[in-house]
């Protein structure tokens, strides 16, 4: 959709409905698709859309000429109010390609905090982007923030599409769209894939280059509950706080739906986008919502937020469909409307052929575009043909209330030139048929350009897109006003993602430009020196991220349109938020608020990192700043070791103690590792044991890098329990088979110098040692034995990598237990060698006890072992004498006898198996390498014979 700013004048609805009456002209730009107007910028218009391979494309229009540049990028996208930002669709390659997440094994289902292993999404797979025509540069989407309360674990893809953007803000900040989602794939709920085929609404801010994926109500469809509906987000306003989408916009079922598609709008409340349906898509009858499938830009939305067009239902006539419109009651807070702006035509289009009147079937009507004050709204007429449809253009105008046919409009305003765009004839009859004109597609947001082009499958010889160019209304230069001030007095808090926004609306002649003021002192961009940021000191929203105390204050804005004449905005008074802790006592070291053992409740929202001096927690993760902070002094009542958490706050934490101000860090935690994990979610933070000296004082900073919340809380332990006696290698407790050994992950840890086993990276673990008495065959195992989640592996000294690893056991190999358990079997040892035992959680929060067997079985001779004394084979075994001293002249004469090795080799594959056939093909002995080629018996059985016949059996 193309909208003006609040910066252009307002036209009202008379004013702008006697432009569109103006004689207009009607230019080709010769090849090319159409998709967006620009408002007219010092006599010239820009319009986006694609020629060629569906290349971006911005044609400038001058009045008089018409120019194109190719632009990066492909797709026909919007492009802002002042024609500088286009929309456009890039590659995922690199440099900096999207990301996503997937996980597996997720316990309990559905988890919200499942640890994630980063996918790169394919490099040719297309995603949103915008082009700024005054650099040259085309920017991709950044990935979506991750969202665990609404299933987003980053960006997904479909098949090779990673998301598209539909629309953009008049003022080229804001993009909405859609991007597909890392999420659950199935109802089971334990496995995250970033192919799930979901996609959801994207808002993104292109200043902070900051993404969100916009939650969804849940589906109520049997055996889909589980997973949130689908999305496309439409439009959005100027200041990027009201945004319109459609869920399950696809369907293509009509009637009454629970899942069916209807439109939901946006609006962001200081922190989340929260949602609400367009009110009248239920029927009052029944109280059943309904079905419709529609498709991006069915609606429309003006830059301010206030008035929605698109396509209702007349439940006063039986529930037929219009086009409407909907209003925002500022007062109330809700929408209103439906209003019915009209069903049908005012009258038949005058060039339908016999193919279409002769069906009966009244058209079809799809909303295209719309002026930003809703005036004039045009758009798509489908008509059928008895078993095809051929779509021409209609256009409403407020002023009259009624849609026209767009052929017959403008050859109402005896457009120069309208013949050469008129119907190419039906039947034979040169008057009658489908008109070269087609549909328009794109409206400048103050009305007085327009363009489009033909829709649909069918290929109309000369019909070329086309410009149409109203003459502006007839006027003097209008000293600029003020629409809309700043609201009276503002508040900001930290636990605000949106932090400090400030709007102005201006009237009169424009173009407009603003300045704002803190104190009477022009701002300008910019980072400040408390650490926030200003943007659009210089437009008309300013914005205030990350804002701190100091950022208090009276803002203005001065505004000066074409006449000069400047006019200022009434003052607003911005203070912090005195109901979200704005006076944070322990807000700096020096101020901690002293504490003992115990819980101790805090609120966050008014806190800031406003000591610098003190240096960054060692645990801060690598790219990322602290958002707040709040410090607390505590001196110990005992010697030994405390426990101290931040379980019970409600946002992600980070935990760092100092022996003094601006002094060092002695211990820091971010997502915490070990000690119980009820009532405390993964991203809170635990220093499991800190050696505290009585009376000697230690100074705790508890900091968010993302947004806080008023509910904090610390709580310090006295005499933490011990750390789990086997939580290193190096003090790995020996087993023995036969015996109970127990394991406790609780307060066990992840092992630092470990190559880790499949998902368990950064899982707690526990270790044991065990030291073969002889060559034989080791199994290590779970099953039955605990109903936590493990990981096994087998090193062969402190800190080697796996030399056997499992994390789910086979089939079958667990008897009773479950599948989440594992199973290491036919480990070969070698005599008098010690062998570590690791014993894992599946992921960084499974903990839990139970315990881990040990069986072992001697190998009793080596595989040259093939005869009786006698020469019989072994094989099958059958109580022969075989002397314990292993291979002797016995297998020598099997080896060699007239079914042995010879006879045996020349059977090929038909040998595996036989008596002979006792090695891999590459000499291994097959036993202890059950998995290895073997292609019966052959050079490698040869070689393993002779390499082990002399060998004493071992």
């Amino acid at each position: 959709m193309n909208r003006r700013t609040a910066a252009f004048a307002f036209l009202t609805a008379a004013a702008l409905a006697g432009a569109v009456h103006a004689q207009p002209a009607l230019i080709s730009i010769g090849t090319g698709s159409i998709q967006g107007a620009s408002n007219p910028q010092g006599g010239i218009t820009y319009f986006s859309g694609t020629t060629g391979s569906s290349l971006t494309t911005r044609w400038t229009y001058n009045g008089s000429s018409i120019t194109s540049a190719v632009a990066s990028g492909t797709g026909g996208g919007k492009l802002s109010a002042n024609g500088n930002i286009l929309l456009t669709t890039v590659t995922n390659a690199a440099p900096n390609s999207l990301a996503g997440n997937t996980a597996t094994g997720v316990s309990p289902a559905f988890s919200l905090t499942p640890t994630l292993t980063s996918s790169t999404l394919t490099a040719s797979g297309t995603a949103a982007g915008f082009f700024n025509a005054t650099t040259s540069t085309a920017t991709r989407v950044p990935a979506v923030l991750v969202d665990p309360a609404a299933m987003v674990y980053g960006p997904g893809t479909s098949g090779s599409t990673i998301g598209n953007a539909f629309d953009l803000s008049p003022n080229g900040r804001f993009i909405v769209g859609q991007q597909y989602i890392s999420t659950y794939s199935t109802s089971a709920g334990t496995a995250i894939t970033t192919s799930a085929g979901h996609w959801r609404g994207l808002v993104w801010d292109t200043q902070t280059n900051t993404a969100r994926a916009l939650a969804t109500p849940f589906r109520t469809a049997s055996g889909q509950t589980w997973r949130q509906r689908n999305l496309q987000a439409w439009d959005v306003s100027n200041d990027g706080n009201v945004v319109l989408g459609y869920q399950e916009h696809n369907v293509s079922s009509s009637g009454t739906d629970a899942d069916g598609g209807r439109p939901l709008v946006y609006r962001w409340n200081g922190t989340t986008y929260a949602w609400s349906y367009l009110p009248g898509f239920v029927n009052p009858s029944t109280g059943q919502s309904v079905t419709s499938a529609q498709t991006n830009g069915s609606y429309q939305m003006n830059s301010l937020g206030t008035i929605i067009v698109g396509i209702g239902y007349d439940w006063a006539n039986g529930g037929s469909s219009m086009m409407a419109r909907w209003d925002w009651n500022a007062t109330t807070q809700t929408w209103d409307g439906p209003t019915k702006l009209f069903s049908g035509l005012d009258q038949p289009a005058t060039w339908l052929p016999g193919s279409v009147t002769g069906c009966n079937v009244p058209p079809q009507f799809f909303l295209t575009g719309m002026s930003d004050d809703a005036s004039v709204v045009i758009g798509n007429a489908r008509y059928s043909t008895c078993g095809s449809f051929m779509s021409a253009g209609f256009i409403y105008r407020a002023s009259t209330g009624t849609a026209v046919d767009f052929h017959d409009y403008l050859v109402s305003l005896n457009t120069p030139g309208i013949a050469n765009w008129g119907p190419i004839g039906d039947n034979g009859d040169p008057t009658r048929g489908l008109p070269k004109l087609g549909t328009p597609i794109a409206i400048s947001p103050d009305g007085t350009k327009m363009a489009g082009n033909v829709l649909g499958p069918l290929l109309i010889v000369g019909a070329q897109p086309w410009i149409l160019d109203f003459t502006p209304p007839v006027g003097g230069c209008v000293n600029a006003s003020i629409a809309s001030n700043p609201p009276a007095t503002a508040t900001f808090s930290n636990c605000s993602f949106a932090g400090l926004s400030l709007t102005v609306a201006a009237g009169g002649s424009g173009p407009f430009t603003y300045q704002w003021f803190k104190g009477g002192v022009a701002m300008s961009n910019g980072p400040t020196v408390d650490g926030s940021t200003v943007t659009g000191a210089n437009d008309f929203n300013l914005r205030i991220t990350s804002p701190k105390p100091s950022d208090a204050g009276t803002y203005t804005c001065t505004v000066t349109g074409a006449c000069g004449a400047p006019v200022t905005t009434t003052a607003c008074v911005v203070t912090t938020d005195p109901t979200n802790g704005s006076a944070i006592a322990n807000d700096t070291c020096a101020t901690a608020t002293s504490i003992g053992e115990g819980t101790t409740a805090f609120n966050a929202c008014g806190a800031y990192v406003l000591d610098t001096a003190n240096v960054a927690p060692s645990c801060l993760p690598l790219g990322f700043s602290i958002h707040t902070d709040v410090w607390f002094r505590y001196v110990p009542t005992f010697s030994g070791n405390a426990r101290i958490d931040t379980c019970g706050s409600g946002f992600d934490t980070l935990l760092a103690v100092y022996d003094s101000c601006g002094g060092g860090v002695i211990d820091c935690n971010d997502d915490y590792f070990t000690g119980p994990t009820t009532s405390c979610s993964s991203t809170r933070s635990r220093i499991p044991r800190l050696a505290v000296t009585q009376g000697v004082p230690v100074y705790i900073r508890v900091s968010s890098y993302s947004t806080p919340s008023a509910t904090g809380s610390i709580t310090i332990t006295a005499n933490a329990p011990a750390a789990a006696a086997n939580d290193s290698c190096g003090g790995a407790i020996a087993i023995n088979p036969g015996t109970t050994n127990p394991f406790d992950l609780t307060e066990a840890s992840a092992d630092p110098l470990l190559v880790p086993c499949n998902t368990s990276t950064n899982s707690r673990d526990v270790w044991y040692s065990y030291t073969a008495p002889d060559r034989g065959r080791l199994r290590v195992y779970t099953c039955g034995l605990t109903t936590v989640n493990t990981v096994l592996s087998i090193h062969e000294a402190c800190g080697s990598p796996s030399v056997a690893c499992n994390d789910t056991a086979v089939a079958g190999d667990c008897g009773t237990g479950t599948s989440s358990q594992a199973s290491i079997r036919d480990f070969i040892t070698e005599r008098d060698r010690t062998y570590y035992i690791r014993l894992a959680g599946s992921s960084s929060t499974t903990v839990g006890s139970g315990n881990i067997g040990l069986t072992f079985a001697p190998i009793s001779c080596n595989p040259a072992d093939i005869a009786c004394d006698d020469g019989t084979p072994l094989f099958p075994l059958n109580g022969c004498t075989n002397s314990a001293l292993g291979p002797n002249e016995g297998d020598y004469n099997a080896f060699f006898a007239a079914d042995g090795f010879f006879y045996q080799a020349g059977l090929g594959t038909s040998a595996v198996g036989l008596s002979c056939d006792i090695a891999c093909d590459n000499g291994n002995p097959l036993v202890g390498n059950s998995g290895c080629t073997n292609n019966g018996v052959n050079e490698g059985d040869y070689n393993c014979f002779f390499n082990n016949l002399f060998n004493p059996c071992i």
